[in-house]
């Protein structure tokens, strides 16, 4: 069963130490902190770009008008020709001019925008810990709990962290330059 919203916020209201509720619609003077800390700490650890919002062979297409604008769903575009194309807010641009009028499609890699409830189950914890570590030390500062709560969204992105490695195929053998330059050399 996935960590729903509800729960995740009562999450982070016992990491307050605060009382749970039976609803985000509630008169609660924390969950006017907590529903825009998670909605903060949702988009922020999506704009890392993890195996399931991020794609390595995106094009974007331009319009009619020759604009490449990529949708309001998208935290960030990297296009493969940087020393052409640059990503701005919506827009692709040409590096040089500045131009939005690129006239032709642009390829890159592409970080989309999710909602909590289409989040895999990690990541849902991360999320709630992540608001729960921030809202807390905007109250109460920096002290022990700060450092239980931060233990736990260690623990949960390692683990998150540990499933992108898995999903993405990384491996330090197949990436690092001098092993590239040992396997041309070598073969």
């Amino acid at each position: 069963m996935q960590l729903t919203f509800l729960e995740a916020v009562n999450l982070v209201l016992r990491e307050l130490g605060e009382t749970p509720v039976t609803s985000v619609d509630e008169t609660y003077p924390t969950l006017a902190q907590i529903l825009p800390a998670m909605e903060d700490a949702r988009r922020n650890t999506l704009a890392e770009g993890w195996w399931f919002n991020s794609f390595d062979d995106f094009t974007a297409s331009p319009t009619p008008t020759g604009e490449v604008i990529l949708s309001e769903g998208t935290l960030a575009f990297y296009p493969e020709d940087v020393e052409k194309f640059t990503w701005a807010g919506r827009y692709v641009r040409l590096t040089g001019t500045g131009s939005k009028v690129v006239g032709a499609p642009v390829k890159g890699r592409v970080v989309l925008d999710i909602p909590y409830d289409e989040l895999p189950e990690g990541m849902r914890y991360l999320v709630a810990y992540r608001c729960a570590y921030e809202v807390y030390v905007a109250d109460f500062g920096a002290d022990t709990t700060a450092q239980v709560i931060a233990n736990k969204m260690s623990a949960a992105y390692v683990e998150v962290r540990a499933v992108h490695i898995r999903q993405r195929k990384l491996t330090l053998r197949k990436r690092t330059p001098a092993n590239q330059w040992r396997q041309a050399r070598y073969n």
